[in-house]
């Protein structure tokens, strides 16, 4: 099906803004490139350096915490077992509207000084998610469309879900919602 795995992942940030504010949680989910069924999994909480930035109504949405944070890793520490874990030579990132999580993650290879390990092409479902959508008339006034958030995609397409805004629980779900549409795809062959 794909070339390498898919790295999929999210992640929770202390605002909406990479240029000020922080990935506090990174949850990735890994699938084989043929089967798309979970390899590996893992989450970290990421120790902010600059908390006081963070933004109360982003962390009213994650429900994240400065005591999960006090003993958290750092972001180099979270690179570092990351990259380590999901080689950047054999994953290719996936994720939900990834126009949030990619400039997030690539701040933080910067902030550490580091250059950006990960392919710069990435699989974002989103569009599919869009497309599909459409195609069975499901959109909310299409010519309106202005979003569909990960909760929308998962109800729309008949998946059961909960526990949103925890970076390895929306990277899970998002691992579904790509199989359910890879396995649409190829009914249809």
């Amino acid at each position: 099906m794909f070339n390498k795995d898919l790295l999929v992942f999210d992640l929770e940030a202390t605002g909406l803004d990479f240029r000020k504010h922080e990935i506090i949680q990174i949850g990735c989910v890994r699938l084989d490139r043929d089967t798309l069924e979970e390899v590996d999994s893992w989450m970290s909480y990421v120790r902010p350096t600059h908390w006081e930035n963070a933004d109360p109504e982003s962390l009213a949405v994650n429900h994240i915490t400065w005591e999960q944070l006090e003993d958290a890793p750092s972001a180099a520490e979270m690179l570092s077992v990351m990259t380590t874990r999901f080689s950047p030579k054999d994953v290719l990132l996936s994720g939900y509207n990834l126009i949030f999580d990619v400039p997030f993650l690539k701040a933080t290879f910067w902030s550490q000084e580091l250059p950006y390990a990960y392919d710069y092409h990435a699989f974002d479902i989103f569009p599919m998610v869009y497309w599909y959508l459409n195609t069975i008339g499901a959109l909310p006034k299409p010519e309106k469309f202005v979003g569909f958030n990960l909760s929308d995609a998962t109800r729309a397409l008949g998946i059961e879900a909960s526990g949103f805004h925890d970076a390895l629980v929306d990277a899970r779900v998002t691992a579904e919602i790509i199989r359910k549409l890879m396995d649409k795809i190829e009914t249809k062959k």
